[in-house]
């Protein structure tokens, strides 16, 4: 699953302006539902690299380690203007209790899992060739290639998003003096949102001043 980017505190997408508007469905009570429901509506992952968590479930006694996860570009993105003005979509828990954390991160090192148990490791992208760059500049489609052993049997796997397309990563929405606009979301108890309006400077960035807004 993408769960974001390398080095980002939060997990923000970039979306067009009337997509951050728009009220999430009611069965959406979490910001982890949220982010799934953003990727579907042309939301993209805000950073510089993206950050993968992997799930991984025993259906018996089993040794796992994962040896590199790498991300195969597929095609370069181009954003269509026409449908922004593109803006920053985030997600704010109520309770930060309700958001669940991997289980550990990927240190190369084996996973013993017993039957039934399932673990989330969150993992970075090697890069593909030692001299290069685990992602691509800009905006792709990608798929991951995961060199794992289970049971001292090397495997490659290819793995896509959930709903079996490619993942996408990433957006940008901060320019040389130019910050987008915000929207954000607390999806409960009640869902409220959030508005900070886009920043323009020359020398030093204004500070930023959010508000509520209705949606739509």
């Amino acid at each position: 699953m993408l769960e974001g980017t390398r080095y980002s505190d939060e997990l923000t997408f970039e979306v067009p302006e009337r997509q951050a508007r728009t009220a999430p469905p009611p069965q959406v009570r979490d910001c982890r539902q949220i982010a799934s429901w953003a990727r579907r509506n042309e939301a993209v992952p805000v950073g510089g690299e993206p950050a993968h968590v992997l799930t991984v479930r025993a259906g018996r006694s089993v040794d796992v380690v994962v040896h590199s996860v790498v991300a195969v570009p597929v095609a370069e993105v181009s954003r269509e203007q026409e449908r922004g003005p593109w803006v920053e979509l985030a997600c704010r828990e109520a309770d930060p209790t309700a958001t669940v954390p991997p289980d550990a991160r990927w240190d190369g090192r084996p996973h013993v899992l017993v039957p039934g148990q399932t673990v989330r490791l969150r993992v970075d992208l090697d890069a593909p060739e030692p001299a290069g760059l685990p992602f691509p500049g800009r905006m792709w489609d990608y798929y991951l290639r995961v060199d794992l052993e289970v049971d001292g049997v090397t495997q490659v796997r290819e793995l896509r998003d959930e709903s079996g397309g490619y993942f996408r990563c990433c957006g940008r929405i901060t320019y040389m003096g130019y910050l987008a606009a915000r929207y954000e979301w607390t999806p409960s108890p009640t869902p409220t949102l959030r508005y900070c309006p886009e920043l323009r400077w020359v020398d030093e960035p204004p500070p930023r001043v959010c508000q509520a807004r209705e949606p739509g």
